[in-house]
């Protein structure tokens, strides 16, 4: 479970790294944030994504399962300029049967 979360999480980050907001939207990937929002979010905190290391990436990866349903609650701290930042991507990845669906609920710092 750990690695499919991850996958899910990190494929956000990808995006995100891209700067394809507008296809986050599209695709029903945002929640409570716009792409205009994360857009903003991200000018103003600053900084480049750095090249993505998955390794590195698995050590700030945490998750949660929301109760008796199969969801969870993902934690990953974004690599910008080459370290660690306190700008936290949360997404809420639901579960059901083959179906995967990953959602950003919210960016920002922790």
């Amino acid at each position: 479970m750990d690695e499919l979360l991850f996958r899910h999480a990190l494929n956000i980050v990808k995006l995100l790294r891209e700067k394809k907001y507008n296809e986050l939207q599209e695709r029903g990937c945002i929640k409570n944030i716009s792409a205009n929002s994360i857009n903003f979010i991200l000018e103003d905190y600053g900084g480049e994504f750095s090249e993505i290391d998955e390794d590195e990436y698995k050590k700030f990866f945490r998750y949660i399962k929301v109760k008796n349903i199969e969801c969870y609650v993902t934690y990953l701290d974004l690599i910008i300029d080459n370290q660690r930042s306190d700008l936290t991507l949360i997404c809420e990845i639901s579960i059901c049967g083959d179906d995967i669906k990953t959602v950003i609920d919210d960016l920002h710092v922790l």
